[in-house]
């Protein structure tokens, strides 16, 4: 079957086709949602005693800051905003989806995240707010093992990576009102802060409401059931 709406670009008279890509959206979220920002700063962190896990950051003592009604609005903006991400161009049959957990991350200077992905999850995203320095470290996304296959080939020279076709990293500036929706399996990861200013974000995870899989395929969980 062919599509006609697959990304393709035209090289040397010929077509190249972008298969199987990995869809991100990225929006800039309307500005009367700001004053979101204001009660999202009144939120502590939470306290780590690990010496180690600071520098990985802090986030929110609240790990469901988009479940309190001070933000229902952003909140409802950013639901409709995973349907039509995931009705429009996943083509996904779910409508109806809720915030599993959501939470305000925080990278004070020196502070980074390593690469990761985020488990039992469908949908994943993030909200830039605060402020922003002309360092503020980049949202990076990459590409997973195997995802696509590496070629079991072997080259005098490795791929250059200014190709979107072979690049491993793909990034996202830093810029307040960004919003950012992915699938959660998609590998991402933040850089040291190298600015005096707190680099500041809301980091979410969605699930359909009712559950996930199909009972007559053997892969329904269905929460009412299990809890």
């Amino acid at each position: 079957m062919k599509f006609d709406n697959f990304i393709k670009d035209e090289h040397n008279g010929g077509e190249i086709y972008a298969l199987f890509p990995i869809p991100l959206y990225v929006k800039l979220v309307p500005v009367e949602f700001s004053v979101a920002c204001n009660f999202f700063d009144s939120l502590p962190d939470r306290k780590k005693d690990d010496d180690s896990l600071n520098s990985y950051g802090a986030h929110s003592d609240d790990t469901y800051v988009l479940n309190n009604s001070e933000v229902r609005d952003l909140s409802n903006y950013i639901i409709n905003e995973v349907k039509t991400y995931t009705k429009d161009i996943l083509q996904w049959e779910e409508n109806d989806w809720v915030f599993s957990q959501s939470w305000v991350s925080k990278k004070y200077p020196g502070q980074s995240h390593i690469t990761h992905s985020h488990p039992n999850s469908v949908v994943s995203g993030v909200l830039f707010y605060g402020n922003a320095a002309e360092q503020t470290s980049t949202l990076n996304f990459h590409k997973s093992m195997g995802l696509p296959p590496e070629p079991r080939i072997s080259l005098k020279k490795v791929y250059g990576y200014t190709s979107p076709y072979t690049a491993d990293t793909f990034t996202i500036n830093f810029v307040p009102g960004t919003l950012c929706i992915f699938p959660s399996h998609l590998h991402h990861s933040v850089k040291p802060n190298n600015t005096n200013e707190v680099r500041k974000s809301i980091a979410f995870n969605v699930v359909p409401k009712g559950g996930l899989g199909d009972e007559n395929s053997l892969t329904q969980l269905d929460y009412k059931k299990v809890l």
